[in-house]
Formats: structure tokens, sequence, C-alpha cells
């Protein structure tokens, strides 16, 4: 089986501790890392705060790129490389907020990135969700 080697790029200018969160690193299997150089990368996590010298080497990575959208961060000056690396394309997985169209992306809720939690966080929010009754106003609180 392969082993995942990951290299984080484009977090340090606005979310410096998503690198440092159990967001990808849970799914690990024995012998899977994060690693510092890109060199040593098979996968690369790009984030929304990209710089200049950042975006020659994700243009330059020839493996697969992962490419994070926080909402709405794509609007700002700031995350302007992030983009254009999602308006052209350059990217094999996407995960954040993003467009909800059919095609194979993956949308993950940003909003539980931002903690670890418990392995049942998803199933216990699901099921709540099942169980509310969206024809009656404020189903959806306690």
């Amino acid at each position: 089986m392969l082993t995942i080697r990951i290299k984080y790029i484009g977090f340090d200018g606005g979310n410096p501790g998503f690198k440092n969160s159990d967001v990808v690193t849970r799914f690990f299997k024995e012998g899977d890392m994060v690693v510092e150089n890109i060199h040593d990368a098979n996968v690369l996590i790009v984030g929304n705060f990209i710089r200049p010298n950042e975006m020659q080497q994700i243009m330059g990575f020839t493996k697969c790129i992962v490419l994070y959208v926080a909402e709405p961060v794509l609007n700002f000056q700031m995350c302007y490389y992030s983009g254009e690396l999602y308006k052209h394309g350059h990217f094999h997985y996407l995960f954040g907020c993003v467009d909800n169209k059919p095609f194979s992306r993956v949308k993950f809720p940003l909003y539980y990135t931002s903690f670890n939690h418990s392995p049942d966080v998803f199933d216990k929010t699901n099921a709540y969700v099942k169980s509310c009754d969206p024809t009656k106003k404020n189903s959806l609180r306690h």
C-alpha cells in the first residue's frame, strides 16, 4: 500500500493551526506522515493564504494536490492565489466551502475543523438533523 507523505502549504498567513489539527491526520494509516520538505511529499494540501513563492512551488508540484477552501476567503485579496487555483482547476481534490455541483469533488463542513471532536460527532449530528421537521419553524433549535 502507498504511504502518504503530506506537505501543508498556504496556511501560515491566516490559519497556522490547521496543519497541527487532526483534520487530515486522523485518517492516517501506519507509515503515513507529515513532511516539511516539499520534495519528500506525494500529497500537497494547499490552504487559502498562499504566498507568491509558495505559488511557484505549487505550480511545480507534479503529484496529488488537495485544495482546502474556507469560507468566504476566496473573495479576499489575501487569498488571491487560492482563488486562482480554484478557478483554473489546478488541484486533484477539493474540500471546504465549495460549490454543490454534480462533479467529483468533496464537500466538508468547515466548522468541524476548528476543534478536536469525538469520532461519532458526524453520526450524532446527522441523526439529530434527520429527526427534525423542516416544515416547522425553528425545528433545528433546542
